[in-house]
Formats: structure tokens, sequence, C-alpha cells
């Protein structure tokens, strides 16, 4: 018998917390309809703001209803640690903001809403609608 694909509910943490050098943010987008969306821009996505502890800027946790076999990304960002430099540098130079490393994990919604590592052969869509800096 076949039909249309399982719906799961899949948990989905977002936050952004102090590090050394700056903050570390991670965020989480679904491929929906062709093209990567953010987990609070999923249609009926239940967006849950968590208060933050010492340390968090903020935190968010979305439940997104998707299909199972659906991709998720999420990326995260950290300043990337450097040579020591002079406070007060930042006053003669254009960019201010600390570069940072971006890590970018796929996963695909599984049964049970539990998140799954896509095996080798899985190509992911692609994500050249995406931003550098989502």
């Amino acid at each position: 018998m076949t039909g249309s694909p399982r719906l799961v509910s899949v948990r989905l943490v977002a936050n952004e917390e102090i590090v050394p050098r700056g903050t570390a943010r991670k965020t989480w987008l679904v491929h929906s309809e062709g093209r990567w969306v953010s987990a609070r821009d999923v249609a009926g996505a239940e967006l849950t703001r968590i208060d933050p502890t010492p340390g968090v800027v903020w935190q968010t946790v979305a439940v997104v209803t998707v299909h199972v076999g659906t991709w998720l990304l999420c990326i995260r960002s950290r300043p990337i640690s450097g040579a020591y430099r002079d406070p007060m540098r930042y006053l003669d130079q254009e960019v201010r903001r600390a570069r940072a490393h971006v890590r970018r994990d796929y996963f695909r919604a599984g049964p049970h809403g539990k998140l799954v590592r896509p095996t080798p052969d899985q190509e992911p869509p692609p994500d050249s609608d995406l931003a550098n800096d989502q």
C-alpha cells in the first residue's frame, strides 16, 4: 500500500552564546518546496523562547512537522581565534566583526522525529540559495 510520506515532529534548538572573541550562533534550516527555509518560518512551527542562562544571549526551540526524509541543515558559526591583537585596534580597521568559522551539518528527519545523518550516497540538496552568514 502506498501513501503520502509519514509526518513527524522534529525539535530544533537555535541559540546564540558568548564565547571567547565574540558569540557563537546555531541556526536551523528546513528544505521545503525546493528551497531552504528558516525553521522558525516553516508553516505551523511551534516556537518557544527559552529564558537565557548565563552566557546565553537567546535560545529558541522550534518544533516543526515535516515528512520523514526531509532535509535539515544546522549552521554553526564561531569566531576564529587568532593571534593577540591590541583591544583598540578595531578603531583603525574597517572590518569590525571577528572572522567566523562556519560549519554546516546536514540531517534527515527520521522516524519518531529523530535527526539522522545522511549516508555517504545521499547527496544533500543544493544550498546555493543560502547566504554565507545565516
